[in-house]
């Protein structure tokens, strides 16, 4: 298998970093819908992918809503711990694994009992499952707290803040700002 991760000469060009980490997402659902397997796809391509995943639904609703959603998937696990790590997003990794260590706790019959309840009702493993959403925006831009999206490219790691009204990128390594383009 070649371990490419492919995106479009589009999103390449585009000034829009996120444009990169969407071209991804658009391959790599295509990959699902003509039923490759995940061991058939790029590691780093699912790395970014489930990263995202991650991100978007812990952005939506919580993390809870993430492990709803996905009934918290070992093998998807795996690559968002992996991505995590690859994008050296050392606290966000910790705090995933602290919230893995509960649902450890919780059990597997809680867990299921979550995922057999109805999600919006009073719901106290929802609730729980969220106490520690407020660490998840922990980045920190010119001394203030901000969310920041972490993905990866053919170039290595970045991560993208928006601040004072721009969508800045920095190189997750150097931390060095690479482009800020007017946010919409």
């Amino acid at each position: 298998m070649d371990p490419s991760v492919i995106v479009s000469d589009q999103s390449v060009a585009n000034a829009d970093p996120c444009a990169i980490v969407y071209s991804n997402i658009e391959l790599v659902n295509a990959l699902f819908g003509e039923h490759l397997r995940a061991d058939e796809i790029a590691p780093d391509a699912l790395r970014s992918y489930y990263v995202d995943y991650y991100l978007a639904q812990v952005n939506n609703g919580g993390f809870s809503q993430f492990v709803y959603n996905s009934h918290w998937s070992p093998l998807m696990n795996g690559f968002i711990r992996d991505g995590l790590a690859a994008m050296k997003a050392v606290g966000h990794l910790a705090l995933f694994n602290e919230n893995a260590a509960f649902l450890d706790r919780l059990g597997a019959d809680r867990l299921q009992a979550f995922f057999e309840s109805e999600y919006f009702d009073s719901n106290p493993e929802r609730d729980a499952l969220d106490a520690n959403n407020d660490r998840f925006y922990t980045h920190q831009h010119n001394g203030q707290r901000v969310l920041a999206w972490h993905f990866l490219t053919d170039k290595g790691h970045h991560y993208m803040v928006d601040a004072d009204g721009k969508a800045v990128m920095f190189d997750g390594t150097t931390k060095e700002m690479v482009t800020e383009v007017e946010a919409p």
